[in-house]
């Protein structure tokens, strides 16, 4: 499926025409407060067998960030959230219902190496001594 998933993201990085057939880019902005000057920069929400729906969020970066994977959880948050405003409370309180995947991506052009944790939970004090009691979530990079 992760190949899938950076098949179709190469394929939207290089003709964008074709993801209105298996997609579409979302219009909400996700401006997150304690972050004013950035923003997610694209979130695509794609179908793929026909039920499951995916979001794709792209980080684009010309220079390293090292708060970045703190903000990756923090639009992943609002993305749910806002899925559970928006669908029916009937709906998202069947046992059955599930967010959807969101894959966090970066592509970084910036000049240095890229030196940012790819897991988020490793920017967290002491997080081996949890286990797997500590929320994670990891990103794609695509360093060019």
């Amino acid at each position: 499926m992760l190949s899938l998933l950076i098949n179709l993201l190469l394929e939207v990085l290089e003709q964008s025409e074709r993801l209105k057939s298996s997609g579409s880019r979302c219009p909400r902005a996700f401006i997150l407060t304690d972050f004013k000057n950035k923003e997610a920069d694209l979130v695509y929400k794609v179908n793929i067998d026909g039920s499951s729906i995916y979001f794709y969020l792209l980080e684009l970066q010309s220079s390293v960030d090292f708060q970045l994977p703190y903000r990756f959880l923090l639009y992943m948050l609002e993305i749910w959230r806002t899925v559970l405003k928006d669908i029916d409370t009937d709906d998202a309180q069947k046992k059955n219902f599930r967010l959807p995947v969101i894959v966090p991506c970066v592509l970084y052009n910036g000049t240095d190496n890229w030196t940012v944790k790819r897991c988020f939970k490793e920017t967290l004090f002491k997080y081996e001594e949890f286990g797997d009691l500590v929320l994670d979530c990891k990103y794609i990079l695509f360093d060019i």
